[in-house]
């Protein structure tokens, strides 16, 4: 299976992470796949790029395949409670 891939601000490319997130929403604890790239971090108030520090960044794909996700593991749990 072929993953995706992006390129970092270095123009290194960089594969799609995949991982089990636990969240707690109204008294309900759920699991779910989050996916998202690891970039180099960026200093939102200089703009200076920070190469020793990764941070999680999201495609927009990628925001609505986690919501998806994130809302039928809610309600899984949901039923389950």
């Amino acid at each position: 299976m072929k993953s995706n891939q992006i390129l970092r601000r270095d123009n290194t490319l960089t594969e799609e992470v995949k991982a089990i997130k636990t969240t707690n929403f109204n008294g309900i604890e759920f699991s779910y796949e989050e996916v998202y790239y690891l970039d180099y971090d960026v200093d939102e108030n200089t703009g200076m790029i920070n190469k020793e520090k990764l941070a999680k960044f999201y495609k927009s794909s990628q925001v609505q395949q986690n919501t998806k996700a994130m809302k039928s593991a809610y309600e899984v749990a949901k039923r389950k409670a």
